[in-house]
């Protein structure tokens, strides 16, 4: 098995050979694209006391979820300055390596998500085949580390769109399938509130344009 640079850099080279294919066989690239990005979240985030962005490029911290950051980052200025959920902006940036954070369990277990990005079941100790960062079942401390107790606290999560064209690409070669029939598949079941953004690294440039630190996990 590659290492994850290494799988990424193929990642790229399948998915934009998809796209040069799809394009020369006459589908528009306007299919993996939305005709409107609708910004205007972003107006709500400048107007929190305390924000800020998490640049999401790894899956595994030793063993926990790098979703932790976030969790921490907000519970640490709820005890110095009393800030009430409300009062914070978490935004967690979804691209590359953190790819996989962002679907439903039926793409984990159709594509070889877990395989590909090294990611182990607790429960079945293989490579998982359900997405262990949206586990609705999970208790004590690690339950506030999950995609859905973040978004109950009003983090926002996205994912970006290059990447998901890229890795959509990709699966739809190794499954001999239609590159826009694959993305849509993707991009239809991603996990509930995820917003899908232009570009990753666009989008964190925006972020700290409108006021938010940033933190690269």
């Amino acid at each position: 098995m590659t290492d994850r640079r290494q799988f990424l850099g193929t990642l790229a080279a399948a998915g934009a050979a998809s796209f040069v294919a799809s394009e020369a066989a006459g589908a528009s690239p306007a299919i993996f694209r939305q005709q409107k990005w609708d910004l205007t979240w972003l107006d709500a985030v400048k107007a929190k006391a305390h924000k800020q962005v998490y640049d999401m490029g790894v899956v595994d911290t030793g063993g926990v979820s790098p979703l932790h950051f976030a969790h921490f980052w907000m519970e640490a200025n709820k005890e110095v300055y009393g800030s009430t959920d409300a009062q914070m902006a978490a935004i967690v940036g979804i691209a590359g390596n953190a790819f996989p954070m962002a679907f439903k369990d039926s793409m984990w277990a159709k594509y070889p998500l877990g395989e590909h990005w090294k990611i182990d079941d607790p429960k079945t100790k293989a490579a998982s085949k359900r997405n262990v960062f949206a586990d609705p079942t999970e208790t004590g401390m690690t339950a506030a580390f999950t995609v859905q107790a973040l978004q109950k606290r009003g983090v926002i999560v996205w994912m970006c769109n290059n990447a998901l064209t890229v890795v959509s690409g990709m699966m739809a070669d190794n499954t001999k399938q239609k590159h826009d029939v694959v993305y849509n598949e993707f991009k239809a079941n991603l996990l509930p509130g995820v917003k899908v953004v232009v570009s990753h690294t666009m989008m964190l440039g925006a972020c700290q344009e409108h006021g938010c630190t940033y933190q690269r996990v």
